[in-house]
């Protein structure tokens, strides 16, 4: 049910960022030199001269909708919208989803996140695609690529708390920066153990350099 995210995309990780190509967009201009492609070549990112998507978020709804009256469940499916999507917008399909019998709805907003895997450059879904799958990008975005050191050191601190003991361990770098954190409480596959761990995943995020840089 999904559209590919866009005909070339910029990749984010720990490891850096690369710019990937949709294969058979890239073939096509290969092979049909300064031409632009097809109409028929769509992505969630593609738009038109005046930047209006191609794909609608309505439409991304009706395509739900369509598989969901044959499905007891609910369908997992994302409508990607522009950056400039509203509130008042955003209220609006989702009542439009709801009139279409739909059982779940998700939107992401383009750039809504500061930390984005996928994105599309400005203009990048008309440019000649005359590089390499996974070209390595070496500019101010790429992200630090520091591995994670094989041995940490770290202190583990016992509390308690009213759903019994807790267990916060928190491992350091050389440098003494946090690297991780880890919380224990609770059985494994209980609720509050979920949460916890939850917890501390954000909390890593925020305090590693490896990761929030």
């Amino acid at each position: 049910m999904e559209p590919f995210f866009a005909l070339s995309w910029r990749r984010n990780s720990w490891l850096g960022s690369t710019k990937d190509y949709l294969g058979k967009a890239k073939e096509w201009l290969e092979s049909h030199p300064g031409e632009d492609l097809p109409d028929y070549f769509v992505s969630a990112m593609c738009v038109e001269k005046d930047g209006t998507p191609k794909i609608t978020p309505k439409q991304h709804v009706d395509v739900q909708a369509v598989i969901q009256k044959h499905n007891d469940s609910a369908i997992s499916k994302t409508t990607n919208v522009p950056a400039n999507f509203t509130i008042e917008q955003t209220k609006e399909l989702y009542k439009y989803g709801y009139e279409q019998g739909l059982v779940g709805l998700t939107i992401y907003r383009d750039g809504s996140r500061d930390k984005q895997v996928l994105s599309v450059d400005t203009g990048s879904e008309n440019e000649t695609l005359n590089v390499q799958n996974n070209e390595q990008i070496n500019d101010s975005t790429t992200q630090n690529n520091e591995r994670r050191p094989q041995i940490l050191k770290g202190s583990t601190i016992e509390t308690l708390t009213p759903f019994g003991n807790a267990y916060l361990t928190i491992n350091e770098n050389e440098r003494q920066e946090i690297e991780e954190v880890f919380i224990k409480l609770g059985k494994a596959g209980a609720d509050i153990s979920a949460i916890a761990d939850g917890l501390a995943i954000a909390i890593t995020g925020m305090a590693s350099p490896r990761i929030s840089n």
